[in-house]
C-alpha cells in the first residue's frame, strides 16, 4: 500500500477536489478528528436533525411539532389508569391501577401510594331518581342495595305529590329484587310531628301492610309546600335480625297551616332469614308529582 504525505491538499484547477471513485471505502481511524471550518454537505438526510419519541414512533420529526401536534406519535409504555407518583428515592414509578369504587391511599412519606378499598363510615352515593311528573312508586333494588355495604340512607328533597293535604309517603320491602314485596300485617312503625303552632300528633300500628310516615298529613295543596326526609335503612341485608328504618322530615300540613318536624321509625317483623334487598316508596292515595330521591351507602 502506498502512501503520500502532504501538509495541504487543494484542487490542480478550479476550485473542487475528489477523494476515491464511486464505491470506494475512505477510513478515518480511531483517535483521527476532522476540524470543519467551513460547511459540510451530505453528512446523511434532513432526518437526522429530527427526532422519534419512543419505540413505536416511526416517522421522526422536529420535536416542537412533536410536543405540540404529537404526531406520528402513538405510545404504549403506560397503561391506561395507572399514575405516575415518586419513590423514596426520587425516580418515577406508576401506580397501579386499582378497582373500580377503589380510593388513592397514602403510604406515608418515603413510598408511593395505593389504590384501596375506601374505609367504613363514610356514606356513598349510589343513585338517584329525580320525579318531575306523575309516578306511582320509587323503587331502589339488588343493583344498589348489595353487601358492599352494611347500612343505606335515602334522602328524599323537595317532594309534592298529586293529592295534596291528607296524603302520606309509604314504604314497603321486598327479598326478592322488587318481584313481589311483603303486604302482610307484619309491619310496625311509630311517627310523631312536632308542629309550629306548639301541638304534637302521635301516630303508630302494630299491624299494617305497610310502614307510613303517618304523623300529619304530608304538604298540603299548593305546589310550594313540599317536604323533605331522611330515611336510614341498618343493614337490610342481615339475615339475623328484623328490618328496622329511622326516619326525620319536614313539611308544612295542609295549605301552609302548619310546618312539621317528623322523627319515627319503622320494622318489618317476620322471617328473619329474609334479606331485604328492595324498598318501594309510594304514596297511599295519588301519586308523586316533584321530588328527588337519592339512594347512599354506608361501609363499615
Amino acid at each position: 500500500m502506498s502512501q503520500i504525505e502532504v501538509d495541504k491538499i487543494i484542487p490542480q484547477s478550479g476550485t473542487s477536489t475528489q477523494l476515491g471513485e464511486s464505491g470506494d471505502t475512505i477510513t478515518i481511524p480511531a483517535g483521527a478528528t476532522i476540524t470543519n471550518n467551513g460547511t459540510a454537505n451530505g453528512f446523511g438526510s434532513a432526518d437526522t436533525e429530527k427526532v422519534k419519541v419512543s419505540a413505536n414512533d416511526t416517522t421522526a420529526g422536529f420535536l416542537n411539532g412533536k410536543l405540540v401536534a404529537g404526531t406520528n406519535i402513538s405510545l404504549t409504555e403506560g397503561t391506561d389508569g395507572n399514575i405516575i407518583s415518586y419513590d423514596a428515592s426520587g425516580n418515577p414509578v406508576a401506580v397501579a391501577t386499582g378497582s373500580a369504587g377503589q380510593v388513592l391511599t397514602s403510604a406515608g412519606a418515603g413510598a408511593p401510594p395505593t389504590f384501596a378499598d375506601a374505609s367504613g363510615g363514610a356514606y356513598e352515593k349510589l343513585v338517584t331518581t329525580t320525579i318531575s311528573g306523575n309516578t306511582s312508586t320509587v323503587t331502589f333494588n339488588s343493583t344498589y342495595i348489595t353487601s358492599t355495604y352494611r347500612d343505606y340512607r335515602i334522602i328524599i328533597s323537595d317532594c309534592h305529590h298529586t293529592t295534596g293535604g291528607g296524603a302520606y309517603p309509604e314504604m314497603q320491602i321486598s327479598a326478592d329484587n322488587g318481584s313481589s314485596f311483603f303486604t302482610a300485617s307484619n309491619y310496625r312503625y311509630a311517627m310523631r310531628a312536632f308542629k309550629s303552632d306548639g301541638t304534637t300528633n302521635n301516630q303508630a300500628s302494630n299491624g299494617t301492610g305497610e310502614i307510613r310516615f303517618s304523623a300529619d298529613a304530608i304538604s298540603g295543596n299548593e305546589s310550594e309546600e313540599k317536604s323533605s326526609f331522611i330515611i336510614d335503612m341498618f343493614d337490610p341485608l342481615s339475615t339475623a335480625s328484623y328490618f328496622t328504618m329511622a326516619i326525620t322530615g319536614m313539611f308544612y300540613a295542609t295549605n301552609g297551616n302548619l310546618v312539621c318536624g317528623m322523627y319515627g321509625g319503622g320494622s318489618y317483623r317476620a322471617s328473619v332469614s329474609s334479606a331485604i334487598n328492595c324498598v318501594k316508596l309510594f304514596m297511599n292515595t295519588g301519586d308523586w308529582n316533584h321530588g328527588t330521591f337519592t339512594l347512599y351507602g354506608r361501609k363499615i
